[in-house]
């Protein structure tokens, strides 16, 4: 986590500040956003919105390919960290613009689950399992995560936002 510190992306949330509550803890302060993507693109039933809700085949061909450069400057970052995110979801993505037709500046929050790639751990079992690879999805106790974690947990991502249903 120091390593997020250092190191600057357009594409993670910007931390502003920390709240000291004495005894009790710390708390962070981090920019606030519109939404979560899974509020601005996903129906109550978990479908993806219809194609002419974000404007039409080209509009929805472009959000998805600001989506796939979204998620590949973000894995590139995690890796330049030496980091696994390991808990993607939509949830977890913040949206700074509220118009599903014009794509929104998206990123990455929650880094609670972010573990040390190729440094083996005891499992923590708060990983996502919806989106998470097989790796560290398992009910074993000790994990060691791999870049190719995170590239996994994307590609699901991906998948649905194509309007396909994980298996």
């Amino acid at each position: 986590r120091e390593a997020l510190k250092k190191k600057q992306t357009a594409f993670i949330v910007e931390l502003i500040g920390t709240i000291d509550y004495g005894i009790s803890g710390k708390g962070i302060i981090l920019e606030m956003a519109q939404c979560n993507f899974n509020d601005m693109y996903f129906e109550k039933s978990g479908n993806l919105i219809t194609r002419e809700q974000f404007g039409g085949h080209t509009a929805y061909i472009n959000f998805l390919k600001y989506m796939e450069s979204f998620f590949m400057s973000v894995l590139e970052f995690m890796e330049n960290c030496s980091l696994v995110y390991c808990d993607w979801k939509f949830d977890n993505l913040l949206c700074f613009h509220t118009s599903p037709k014009n794509v929104p500046q998206i990123k990455l929050s929650d880094f609670g689950s972010v573990l040390s790639v190729n440094i083996p751990t005891v499992n923590p079992h708060n990983i996502n399992q919806l989106y998470c690879s097989p790796n560290l999805a398992t009910c074993h106790n000790h994990i060691t995560p791999q870049y190719s974690d995170d590239y996994k947990s994307v590609s699901f991502l991906f998948y649905k936002l194509n309007g396909k249903k994980l298996p």
